[in-house]
């Protein structure tokens, strides 16, 4: 944050429940940008992609003050490590006990469910249509693959995934990640956690591999330069 305060770019963090259901949270989102005034330039990730693209496609007045959007690593088609923790009745009655715990329900992981989320994105395909129309949208999309050693803390859930459905990030696949056919960056050796967490805090999961070298503060940097240079 300091990079924004640097060129004396305001900027408000809006902190959700992430395991509160995608409908809820955009609406929490909505009444949060309302209090802001001006033109709006979002950076979003993972399940908050899909919300604010729930904001987006039914709050007009806050569509048209968007001038420009960073989705980075985001399930808009679902993720199937939400199918796994939801299906059979053990495992969601475990998942909801903890989500209880956390203050939510277990509706919060259904509803990043490829279902769920297949079944939203093509009832709502229109309204996705209508209003990227005029919004600048750059997707930050990642996958790490297999290496020799430990080169991601997701190694476990990583593995499960691709085996079902192919390249992912330890917890979205390549496919599910894409909105089509609007601008993207496919970044390799970055799994989903990298990107928002420092990596300092986890030298004890650390392996030898390159994977472990992503600088997140400069990745970030390069993203508002994009911004600041008006390339998105």
């Amino acid at each position: 944050m300091e990079l924004l305060e640097d060129h004396n770019i305001k900027f408000e963090r809006i902190i959700v429940e992430s395991e509160d259901p995608v409908s809820k949270n955009s609406k929490f989102i909505k009444s949060e940008l309302d209090k802001i005034k001006g033109p709006l330039l979002i950076i979003s990730h993972s399940k908050g992609g899909l919300e604010f693209l729930d904001v987006l496609i039914n709050n007009p007045q806050i569509s048209k003050r968007v001038v420009g959007w960073v989705s980075m690593q985001s399930p808009y088609y679902g993720s199937v490590l939400a199918d796994y923790f939801v299906q059979g009745s053990i495992k969601k009655t475990l998942m909801g006990w903890l989500f209880s715990v956390l203050g939510g329900d277990v509706t919060g992981m259904e509803s990043v469910g490829t279902k769920m989320r297949l079944d939203y994105m093509q009832a709502n395909a229109a309204k996705i249509e209508a209003a990227l129309q005029n919004i600048n949208l750059l997707q930050f999309i990642t996958f790490i693959n297999e290496q020799q050693g430990r080169e991601t803390s997701l190694e476990i859930s990583r593995n499960y995934i691709y085996k079902r459905v192919g390249r992912n990030d330890g917890m979205v696949d390549l496919q599910s990640s894409l909105l089509k056919p609007y601008r993207h960056v496919v970044i390799n050796d970055v799994d989903h956690l990298t990107t928002v967490l420092d990596q300092k805090n986890m030298d004890f999961l650390k392996g030898e591999n390159e994977s472990w070298n992503f600088d997140r503060k400069q990745h970030f940097r390069a993203i508002i330069q994009l911004i600041l240079e008006s390339k998105i």
